[in-house]
């Protein structure tokens, strides 16, 4: 009977083991299952905290930089001030006492900025040293993207009434300039949205 107990007893003892064994290898592998799993969520949790962070740089990069991208917006012509800008540069010859004919005014695409194109003029203005050389500065100093590309000044000494410069002849001008002692044929190009 003792034998019969103790046996019962083995047998119980092993069978508890046996689930006690199989219990912990199901517990450690949900452990397991779950320790992988919170990694990942982890890992997610701070990649998308990163791209959080890098997001919000970026936006405060923007936000900061709005001034410095309006001023460069300002060098471009808009699209529809051509017009305008002819009427701002007529001002300014006519501010600085010079009489003004615009010879010729061509679009073309920028070498420099793929997205944007160029007005190329060819003007022509007249008057006193001191006008013509102020347009001169006016034309360097405006607040558009402008280069110069061709810049003649001489003494008109003619005494005749020109069309445009005698340089760059214009057939079948209307506008005449009256005759002034200074003359100068300007090129230039500005920058211009498309």
């Amino acid at each position: 009977m003792k034998k019969t107990f103790f046996k019962n007893l083995a047998f119980i003892l092993v069978l508890t083991t046996s689930a006690l064994v199989a219990g912990y290898f199901v517990l450690f592998s949900v452990i397991k299952q779950k320790n992988v799993t919170v990694a990942d969520a982890s890992l997610d949790l701070e990649v998308k905290a990163k791209q959080a962070v890098a997001t919000d740089s970026i936006r405060k990069v923007i936000v900061e930089s709005e001034k410095e991208i309006a001023a460069i917006e300002g060098y471009f012509v808009s699209a529809e001030g051509v017009v305008d800008f002819i009427e701002y540069l007529e001002g300014i010859a006519k501010d600085l006492g010079v009489e003004i004919v615009i010879q010729d005014v061509q679009e073309k695409d920028s070498e420099f900025f793929p997205q944007k194109g160029e007005l190329h003029f060819k003007v022509a203005v007249q008057g006193s040293w001191g006008g013509v050389y102020r347009f001169l500065t006016a034309l360097e100093d405006m607040p558009y993207g402008v280069r110069l590309g061709y810049a003649d000044v001489k003494k008109n000494t003619s005494g005749q009434m020109l069309r445009g410069s005698d340089t760059l002849p214009v057939s079948g001008a209307s506008t005449q300039i009256k005759v002034a002692a200074w003359q100068g044929d300007f090129e230039f190009t500005v920058l211009k949205h498309k």
